[in-house]
C-alpha cells in the first residue's frame, strides 16, 4: 500500500506543471501578429484617397457677397474693426503728436486741452467723459458717451520749406537777447515724450507765451538734446543749458513740424 502511494507521488511529480503566463504570452503573440499584418498592409497598399472621395466643387461667384466683404474694409481707418468711425470730433482739442507702441498694441498722444499740452496713454481720460481709445499714425480715436470720434494731427501751421541737400538740423530762431535759466524755467512747461517705454524728448508748452517766443521756442516744440546731450526732464534741460559753450550760448536740438532744427539761446548770468 505504501509502495503504491510512493509510486503515485513519483508519477505526479513527472507531470508538466501548468504555466500561469501562458495566456499573457498568447496575447503578446497575437498583438505581434496583428502589428506585422498592419505593417505589410501599409507597405503594399498604394497611397491615395480612402473611401468615397470626391473633388470639391468650385465656389460659385456671388458678386453681392464679395461686395459686402469689401464694404466692411476701410483702407483709411484700418485700425477699426467693423464699421469705420467717420465722425470728426468738435471738441476744443488739438493733437500735436502720436507715439505708437507696436509691441503692446497701445500707445500715447500729445493733446492740447485748454491751451495745455499733455501726454495721454490709451485708456486715459482726456477730459470729463472723453477717453482715448486707440492711436493711429495720423489720428486718434476718442470715445464720448459710447460714440467714437476722430481727432487728426494739427496741421494748421504749415511745415517749413527745407532746401535739398541742407544739413539735417536747420537753424530755427535765435533769442535776440540773453535769458536767465530761471526765466526759461518759468516760461515753459515740459511734458516727457514717451516712445516704446522710453523718454525721447520734452514737449514744450507755454506758461508765458511772450517769454517762450523770446527764447526762440514755439508751443509743441520737442526738445531732444541740449548742447549735444539728451534730456529726459526739465531738470536735465536746465542743467545742460547751465553749461553753455564758450560763446555763452546753449544749443537746443528740437523737432518742429516734423523737422529737426536747432535753437540758439544766449544764457544770461
Amino acid at each position: 500500500m505504501v509502495r503504491d502511494l510512493d509510486g503515485l507521488v513519483a508519477r505526479l511529480r513527472t507531470l508538466p506543471v501548468p504555466r500561469i503566463y501562458g495566456t499573457v504570452e498568447l496575447g503578446a503573440m497575437a498583438l505581434a501578429a496583428m502589428s506585422g499584418a498592419y505593417l505589410i498592409w501599409t507597405i503594399l497598399t498604394p497611397v491615395g484617397a480612402f473611401g468615397d472621395w470626391k473633388v470639391a466643387g468650385a465656389r460659385d461667384f456671388d458678386p453681392a457677397a464679395d461686395m459686402a466683404v469689401l464694404a466692411r474694409f476701410d483702407p483709411f481707418n484700418r485700425g477699426s474693426d467693423g464699421a469705420a468711425t467717420n465722425v470728426v470730433t468738435a471738441l476744443p482739442l488739438k493733437l500735436f503728436g502720436i507715439s505708437l507702441n507696436t509691441a503692446s498694441g497701445r500707445g500715447s498722444a500729445i493733446i492740447e486741452v485748454e491751451s495745455i499740452q499733455s501726454s495721454f496713454a490709451v485708456g486715459d481720460e482726456v477730459m470729463a467723459g472723453v477717453t482715448l481709445k486707440t492711436v493711429a499714425f495720423d489720428h486718434i480715436v476718442l470715445t464720448r458717451g459710447g460714440v467714437e470720434e476722430l481727432l487728426y494731427v494739427d496741421q494748421s501751421t504749415p511745415a517749413e520749406t527745407v532746401a535739398p541737400g541742407g544739413d539735417a538740423a536747420t537753424p530755427a530762431a535765435a533769442a535776440s537777447g540773453g535769458m536767465t535759466l530761471d526765466a526759461l524755467a518759468a516760461s515753459v512747461r515740459a511734458t516727457p515724450r514717451v516712445q516704446n517705454g522710453q523718454t525721447t524728448g520734452l514737449v514744450l508748452s507755454a506758461a508765458d507765451p511772450a517769454q517762450l517766443s523770446a527764447a526762440g521756442f514755439q508751443p509743441g516744440d520737442i526738445v531732444t538734446r541740449v548742447n549735444g546731450e539728451s534730456v529726459t526732464s526739465i531738470e536735465e534741460l536746465l542743467e545742460r543749458a547751465a553749461t553753455p559753450r564758450t560763446d555763452g550760448a546753449a544749443i537746443f536740438t528740437i523737432e518742429r513740424a516734423g523737422q529737426v532744427q536747432t535753437v540758439r539761446m544766449q544764457v544770461a548770468r
